[in-house]
């Protein structure tokens, strides 16, 4: 009767080591789970920190294109438009009714380690002549007129990190022009082009470039 009694229970209900068992699997599903959603909300932060910066690189080329185009306005000379150890140079006219006064600007970049962005400063100076060399020119961020012009998060970025922006200067040559956009290509003025390249966040990503064609040079 006694061992009887002994395999009834056995029978209707679990025994010490078929609960503790069951907790281990318990747990494991718990951490996998844990460990899942960890993982997807990485993914997700991650996408949404790339996201938000190549919107902020498409952005700074607007801005870009806006502020380059504008070398050479009421004077024309070959040397309204350089490029130097990252930076670009820029002179022109802002009002054509005061020909004699000229705006000369620098593009010019710093990166912030403890705040992890990049930062794109539109310096000025309109103590500049049409024949001062830009590079020799005074440039400071006190003199910033919008400061920064540009700021793009970047979370891998070191003070060796390249600028994002990077810009290059190719002069054609004669008799070939070019066109600035939305202009009829069977009118073109330009003798002059700049090339911005805008690079990705990270090392595989794929780089950004846009022609401008500086019809005022």
């Amino acid at each position: 009767m006694l061992c009887r009694r002994e395999i009834n229970m056995k029978n209707n209900g679990f025994t010490m080591l078929e609960v503790l068992v069951g907790l281990v699997i318990a747990m494991l599903c718990m951490i996998m789970m844990l460990m899942t959603f960890k993982q997807i909300s990485k993914i997700s932060l991650e996408s949404s920190l790339d996201a938000d910066y190549d919107t902020q690189v498409q952005l700074g080329m607007l801005v870009l294109q806006k502020i380059i185009q504008n070398a050479g306005y009421g004077s024309g000379n070959v040397g309204d438009i350089a490029v130097d150890n990252n930076t670009l140079y820029l002179r022109f006219t802002p009002d054509l009714a005061e020909p004699t006064t000229l705006k000369c600007q620098a593009l010019t970049y710093q990166n912030d380690v403890s705040k992890k962005e990049y930062k794109l400063f539109l310096l000025e100076n309109t103590n500049c002549g049409t024949d001062t060399v830009l590079k020799d020119l005074p440039w400071t961020n006190s003199s910033t007129n919008k400061s920064p012009l540009i700021t793009i998060k970047n979370q891998e970025i070191t003070e060796g990190t390249a600028p994002i922006f990077t810009f290059s200067l190719q002069s054609l040559v004669s008799p070939q022009k070019c066109t600035p956009y939305a202009i009829s290509e069977h009118n073109p003025s330009g003798s002059k082009t700049v090339t911005i390249t805008a690079q990705g966040q990270h090392i595989n990503s794929k780089q950004i470039q846009s022609s401008i064609c500086l019809n005022n040079i």
